[in-house]
């Protein structure tokens, strides 16, 4: 691009951040008559397909995708999602719901192969987005219900995860956890974590993840 001094100028576009945003607000105000478009989940498409550039846009193309139950869509991509990114707790939740939708209670092997997924995204630590929360909540619920709680590992992950959803504003897109204590996710805080001005007898506490990793 050429200014009219003559001189080069570079633009930076980030239509993909906000294509992705965009997708992102219509699932969490769920304006899914919106959302749910050819133009929309095509977009979702190439997010997800794009996942090595950008995890995060990925991420919310693949919960779009769940969303709308386009689940041709998704491919192989969301597995992939989970094995390059194993530090990212979303990855592995979009896997296993893409599993639970392509399941439908008939293969034992496949709920194992879910079952470890949900188990990940525990692991992993807190999803960056909050219907990744919401859905790793429920898939664990699920299981906890096929297995008669007599699963020792879903119980404990089922726990860790109840003991800070009951904190978790479920207004906000990205995941925010209100009443900060001492224990998250199963796991101590670090005394580093509490920034300047936390006060633990406060009950107006708030960590947000970062949305810029």
């Amino acid at each position: 691009m050429t200014s009219d001094s003559g001189r080069s100028i570079d633009v930076m576009v980030s239509t993909d951040y906000q294509r992705a945003e965009a997708l992102l607000d219509m699932l969490n105000t769920g304006a899914m008559l919106e959302a749910k478009s050819f133009v929309n989940a095509q977009l979702a498409e190439d997010l997800l397909q794009s996942k090595i550039n950008n995890a995060w846009a990925a991420a919310i193309g693949g919960y779009y995708l769940l969303k709308v139950k386009d689940n041709e869509r998704l491919h192989d991509w969301a597995n992939n999602l989970a094995n390059w990114f194993e530090w990212f707790p979303d990855g592995a939740i979009i896997h296993a719901w893409q599993m639970i939708a392509e399941n439908n209670g008939e293969d034992n092997r496949k709920l194992l192969r879910i079952k470890r997924r949900l188990l990940d995204g525990q692991k992993r630590g807190l999803p960056l987005f909050t219907e990744g929360l919401r859905l790793l909540l429920d898939g664990l619920s699920q299981l906890s219900t096929i297995y008669k709680k007599d699963d020792k590992e879903v119980e404990r992950a089922l726990d860790a995860v109840k003991s800070y959803a009951a904190f978790v504003d479920w207004d906000c897109k990205y995941l925010t956890v209100n009443n900060l204590g001492k224990e998250l996710n199963g796991w101590a805080v670090p005394d580093a974590i509490f920034f300047a001005g936390h006060d633990e007898n406060s009950d107006n506490n708030q960590f947000q993840l970062d949305e810029d990793f």
